[in-house]
Protein backbone atom coordinates (compact mmCIF):
# COMPACT_ATOMS: atom_id res chain seq x y z
CA UNK A 1 0.00 0.00 0.00
CA UNK A 2 1.23 3.46 -0.72
CA UNK A 3 1.29 6.03 1.88
CA UNK A 4 -0.52 8.38 0.06
CA UNK A 5 -3.52 5.41 -0.68
CA UNK A 6 -7.19 6.55 1.06
CA UNK A 7 -10.71 5.12 1.52
CA UNK A 8 -13.19 7.52 1.60
CA UNK A 9 -14.73 7.99 5.45
CA UNK A 10 -18.20 6.55 3.82
CA UNK A 11 -17.11 3.10 4.28
CA UNK A 12 -15.71 3.05 7.45
CA UNK A 13 -19.30 4.83 8.82
CA UNK A 14 -20.86 1.37 6.98
CA UNK A 15 -17.93 -0.86 8.28
CA UNK A 16 -19.06 0.47 12.08
CA UNK A 17 -22.54 0.80 12.05
CA UNK A 18 -23.66 -1.98 13.52
CA UNK A 19 -21.24 -1.06 16.52
CA UNK A 20 -24.04 2.39 16.73
CA UNK A 21 -25.47 1.15 19.94
CA UNK A 22 -22.02 1.16 21.65
CA UNK A 23 -20.48 4.09 20.74
CA UNK A 24 -17.33 3.75 23.32
CA UNK A 25 -16.76 0.36 21.79
CA UNK A 26 -16.91 1.86 18.00
CA UNK A 27 -14.99 4.98 19.40
CA UNK A 28 -12.24 2.69 21.02
CA UNK A 29 -12.31 0.38 17.87
CA UNK A 30 -11.50 3.50 15.16
CA UNK A 31 -8.75 4.31 17.68
CA UNK A 32 -7.34 1.06 17.54
CA UNK A 33 -7.24 1.04 13.54
CA UNK A 34 -5.86 4.98 14.10
CA UNK A 35 -8.53 6.38 12.79
CA UNK A 36 -10.12 10.06 14.34
CA UNK A 37 -13.77 8.97 14.90
CA UNK A 38 -14.67 12.89 13.96
CA UNK A 39 -12.95 12.33 10.89
CA UNK A 40 -15.57 9.90 9.97
CA UNK A 41 -18.41 12.20 10.58
CA UNK A 42 -17.23 14.30 7.64
CA UNK A 43 -19.06 13.41 4.42
CA UNK A 44 -16.02 14.08 2.09
CA UNK A 45 -13.39 12.70 4.53
CA UNK A 46 -10.56 10.21 3.73
CA UNK A 47 -9.02 7.50 5.56
CA UNK A 48 -5.48 6.30 5.22
CA UNK A 49 -5.54 2.45 3.03
CA UNK A 50 -3.54 1.22 6.13
CA UNK A 51 -5.85 2.56 8.82
CA UNK A 52 -8.68 1.20 7.28
CA UNK A 53 -7.11 -2.28 6.61
CA UNK A 54 -6.06 -2.44 10.22
CA UNK A 55 -9.86 -1.17 10.97
CA UNK A 56 -11.33 -4.39 8.57
CA UNK A 57 -8.89 -6.92 10.63
CA UNK A 58 -9.88 -5.19 14.13
CA UNK A 59 -13.38 -5.40 13.62
CA UNK A 60 -13.65 -9.34 12.15
CA UNK A 61 -12.15 -10.23 15.19
CA UNK A 62 -14.06 -8.26 17.38
CA UNK A 63 -17.53 -9.24 15.92
CA UNK A 64 -16.53 -12.45 14.31
CA UNK A 65 -18.17 -12.04 11.05
CA UNK A 66 -16.34 -10.91 7.77
CA UNK A 67 -19.43 -9.11 6.63
CA UNK A 68 -19.70 -6.80 9.90
CA UNK A 69 -23.03 -8.29 10.95
CA UNK A 70 -24.73 -6.39 7.65
CA UNK A 71 -25.76 -9.62 6.67
CA UNK A 72 -28.15 -12.23 8.81
CA UNK A 73 -26.24 -15.12 7.59
CA UNK A 74 -23.04 -13.41 8.57
CA UNK A 75 -19.60 -15.08 7.69
CA UNK A 76 -17.24 -17.03 9.97
CA UNK A 77 -13.27 -15.61 10.07
CA UNK A 78 -11.46 -17.32 7.39
CA UNK A 79 -14.61 -18.13 5.03
CA UNK A 80 -13.10 -15.24 2.59
CA UNK A 81 -10.04 -16.80 2.24
CA UNK A 82 -11.16 -20.18 1.87
CA UNK A 83 -13.18 -18.97 -1.07
CA UNK A 84 -10.03 -17.01 -2.41
CA UNK A 85 -7.89 -20.22 -2.17
CA UNK A 86 -10.31 -22.27 -3.83
CA UNK A 87 -11.32 -20.00 -6.85
CA UNK A 88 -8.21 -19.06 -7.80
CA UNK A 89 -7.38 -22.52 -8.92
CA UNK A 90 -10.17 -21.70 -12.56
CA UNK A 91 -8.87 -19.86 -15.46
CA UNK A 92 -10.99 -17.10 -15.40
CA UNK A 93 -13.99 -15.02 -13.38
CA UNK A 94 -16.67 -16.91 -15.29
CA UNK A 95 -15.83 -20.30 -14.29
CA UNK A 96 -14.68 -18.61 -10.88
CA UNK A 97 -17.80 -16.85 -10.16
CA UNK A 98 -19.54 -20.12 -11.74
CA UNK A 99 -17.98 -22.33 -8.96
CA UNK A 100 -18.69 -20.44 -6.13
CA UNK A 101 -22.25 -20.08 -6.80
CA UNK A 102 -22.82 -23.54 -7.46
CA UNK A 103 -20.50 -24.48 -4.17
CA UNK A 104 -21.85 -21.58 -1.69
CA UNK A 105 -25.23 -21.90 -1.59
CA UNK A 106 -25.61 -19.30 1.37
CA UNK A 107 -23.87 -16.93 -1.01
CA UNK A 108 -26.80 -13.83 -1.52
CA UNK A 109 -28.48 -14.69 -5.05
CA UNK A 110 -28.17 -10.90 -5.92
CA UNK A 111 -24.06 -11.67 -5.56
CA UNK A 112 -24.31 -14.17 -8.08
CA UNK A 113 -26.57 -12.07 -10.58
CA UNK A 114 -23.82 -9.42 -9.88
CA UNK A 115 -21.14 -11.49 -11.25
CA UNK A 116 -23.01 -12.78 -13.95
CA UNK A 117 -23.74 -8.99 -14.91
CA UNK A 118 -20.08 -8.22 -14.48
CA UNK A 119 -18.68 -11.21 -16.87
CA UNK A 120 -21.35 -10.15 -19.28
CA UNK A 121 -20.05 -6.35 -19.05
CA UNK A 122 -16.51 -7.85 -19.64
CA UNK A 123 -17.45 -9.24 -23.69
CA UNK A 124 -18.34 -12.32 -22.51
Amino acid sequence: MREKDSVAAYFVQAMVQELGADPLRREALLLQAGIDPLLVRQPTARVPASAFAALWLILIRELDDEFFLLDSHGMPPGAFALICRALIQEPDLHKAMRQCRGQLRPVPARFSRHADRTWQACGH
